[in-house]
């Protein structure tokens, strides 16, 4: 795997004293994850992923020979993990949510240790699409890795020459952009299998004096470095005249995050 497992502890994402005193720790846990709300779950089919499954209120992972993928070398961009919002207020589960999340994370970082890494992606998945008990048991409960391989090329590649961006002429910048997409496994996957970005602006010439506002975090370099090629390839007819780039900060705590 990408991740050199001597110097796991200084990228280690979840401590044994937080995964052992799950309910203490409370906030603090929750804060090592992004969240997101949704009705149902479905892998990201644009990415390479495995599913591990748990079960309802389980922990331990069903299918563990699932894991690691068959590529000999990868590198994991985030790890998934999936719940069911029921009922809706969490303080009337009847599985205490802090111990049935920290059991199913030490199952994992049993089955792989590399996996307990900050510089990966952690996200909360709670579905929503269920009413009763028995609607809830019938959804998936588990883990998503999401993961690119590494191909390494047989032969050395040349040195890159990137030529510096002129703002009178931005084609100028377009080696610079295109490399970025090219060196971005994730961008670069998902470049290939959505071109949404370029088919909805070739098709509107009429947009004028645009401000394109982009989330740049990792899982979404993909769709902000496509509005950049496509303007440094059209930049003579592009209606682009600025960029606004943010993120959600990663998994800083809300306090640690500015705003400028």
């Amino acid at each position: 795997m990408w991740l050199d497992i001597s110097a796991q502890a200084a990228h280690e994402k979840f401590t044994k004293e937080i995964l052992d005193n799950p309910t203490s720790a409370g906030k603090q846990f929750e804060r090592k994850f992004n969240s997101m709300i949704i009705s149902k779950f479905e892998p990201d089919s644009f990415m390479n992923h495995v599913i591990l499954e748990n079960g309802y209120s389980k922990y331990k992972i069903a299918n563990p020979t699932a894991w690691p993928p068959k590529e000999k070398k990868y590198r994991v961009a985030e790890i998934q993990v999936i719940y069911t919002q029921y009922p809706k207020d969490k303080d009337f589960w009847l599985t205490n949510y802090h111990d049935l999340l920290a059991n199913r994370l030490k199952e994992l970082f049993a089955l792989d240790p590399t996996l307990n890494d900050k510089r990966i992606e952690w996200t909360m998945i709670l579905q929503t699409k269920c009413n009763t008990e028995q609607e809830a048991e019938k959804m998936f409960h588990g883990i998503a890795i999401y993961y690119a391989p590494i191909i390494e090329d047989t032969v050395p590649p040349k040195p890159k020459v990137y030529t510096k961006t002129d703002s009178v002429n931005f084609s100028n910048g377009y080696e610079l952009v295109h490399q970025f997409v090219q060196d971005n496994v994730f961008a670069k996957e998902r470049r290939e299998a959505d071109s949404a970005v370029f088919k909805t602006f070739d098709r509107h010439p009429d947009w004028k004096n645009m401000l394109v506002v982009c989330d740049w975090t990792s899982s979404m370099y993909a769709y902000g470095s496509q509005a950049a090629l496509w303007h440094s390839l059209n930049y003579k007819k592009s209606g682009i005249k600025h960029f606004a780039l943010f993120n959600d900060g990663g998994n800083k705590a809300d306090f640690t995050k500015k705003n400028w």
